[in-house]
């Protein structure tokens, strides 16, 4: 197995070790292997089925699977309190809302094109040196065929939005707050050690345009991220409350 010395771009990112340029050259790297994997066209039911898997099919089962916690009345209760909605359950509903408009778009659509795709192509898997662009990916998903790796081609954009604009990996390392603002409302505060993020995630906009993408169906898909992720971090409640406020600040 080769031995990289080299850093994971979490670690980079969330100790503000590249420059806007650096930044900026890492997501070229990053879009070359978005357009550079192999690709096949599905048929309507295929890639349909592809999309509900992914993206409802996945995030009701992991809701099931919070809702079987010790956690969840808990989060629930304050979520019944502290936010606009009622409980956990009125935020899933604003998400699957929103994800069943986007799959009534897709029967409309007659170009059903399906990605061999890395399956979790976030910050934390990707190895990158910004002094030599020497670029890795570690920890694609498995399967026990070539069929079962073909994907969405959004969902590894998904991903990589995920750490960027999502601020996945600041959640994840725990470099965040959970606030009670003045008007008894609960907010996230990041603990950003540079001084201003926005540049970077408008470069990382721009590029993602530059490529014909939709920011709008990428943020959506991103919020799917968050609300899967609940039941894997029962472990860490806070971290938990950091991924559903996330989510539910993507989706209004």
């Amino acid at each position: 197995m080769e031995r990289l010395q080299v850093a994971s771009c979490a670690t980079l990112w969330i100790h503000s070790s590249l420059t806007l340029n650096e930044f900026d050259q890492l997501i070229k790297k990053s879009m070359v292997y978005i357009n550079s994997r192999t690709q096949k066209k599905g048929t309507h039911d295929e890639y349909l089925k592809v999309f509900k898997d992914r993206y409802i099919d996945k995030v009701r089962a992991r809701l099931e699977a919070f809702k079987q916690t010790s956690l969840y009345p808990k989060l629930n209760s304050l979520i019944g309190t502290l936010t606009a909605y009622n409980s956990i359950d009125d935020i899933y509903s604003l998400y699957f809302s929103l994800i069943d408009k986007k799959s009534e778009e897709i029967t409309k659509n007659s170009s059903f094109t399906l990605a061999l795709g890395h399956g979790d192509f976030c910050f934390s898997n990707i190895l990158y040196d910004p002094n030599t662009q020497n670029f890795k990916l570690i920890d694609p998903r498995g399967g026990s065929s070539i069929e079962e790796l073909f994907d969405d081609p959004l969902y590894d954009i998904a991903k990589l939005s995920h750490s960027v604009l999502g601020n996945y990996d600041w959640i994840n390392s725990l470099l965040f707050n959970i606030k009670i603002n003045p008007s008894l409302g609960l907010s996230i505060d990041y603990d950003f050690e540079f001084n201003n993020i926005d540049p970077y995630k408008v470069k990382f906009i721009s590029r993602l345009k530059e490529y014909g993408y939709s920011i709008k169906d990428i943020r959506l898909l991103e919020a799917s991220l968050f609300l899967s992720m609940l039941p894997l971090h029962i472990d860490y409640p806070n971290k938990i409350l950091g991924f559903l406020l996330n989510a539910l600040e993507i989706l209004e």
